[in-house]
């Protein structure tokens, strides 16, 4: 999907993300190179938030049929665009009028086109939050370098990933 969108990850999986499964300082180095990459700009919108510039987000696959979420990027994404992708945080902290209008005005859509979206967004997260998700978060790899005990435990989580697509797809 190009574009800017709401990117939902279902409850079951929170708390499974790279800055879990990192150190302070490997996380950092992470977001960095992401930051360096981007030029320091947010890759949605092109923009930059007042008090810091971008944020990194991690954008994940999901393997229904596998039950498998996947690290595919790591993108830089400026606070408004990052707010957006987080719409049901966006809604819990007040800011659901200011993610919705950002989302219509860098999409150019109506308000019937961002509303289809974000209820669309919403019933994938609910269906998808009634299973329990394996981790395959490999990509970070491609990032920064990881001390060996991050790389085990990424390594772990993946091997059970694979596991789990084999099994589905044998089926």
């Amino acid at each position: 999907m190009s574009g800017l969108y709401v990117d939902l990850v279902p409850q079951t999986a929170w708390y499974d993300n790279l800055r879990a499964l990192l150190q302070t300082d490997e996380w950092d180095a992470v977001r960095r190179a992401v930051y360096r990459r981007a030029g320091h700009r947010c890759q949605i919108c092109g923009g930059q938030g007042e008090k810091w510039p971008v944020e990194a987000h991690e954008r994940w696959a999901f393997d229904d049929a596998a039950g498998v979420q996947s690290l595919r990027d790591i993108e830089a994404l400026c606070p408004a665009c990052h707010t957006v992708t987080h719409f049901g945080l966006a809604e819990i902290r007040g800011k659901k009028q200011e993610a919705f209008s950002h989302l219509m005005r860098v999409n150019a859509w109506s308000a019937d086109q961002a509303r289809k979206h974000v209820d669309e967004a919403f019933a994938t997260w609910q269906r998808r939050g009634q299973r329990r998700w394996s981790l395959d978060a490999r990509k970070v790899f491609e990032f920064a370098e990881l001390s060996l005990g991050s790389r085990q435990t990424i390594e772990r989580f993946a091997s059970a990933a694979d596991l789990e697509r084999e099994i589905a797809h044998a089926r």
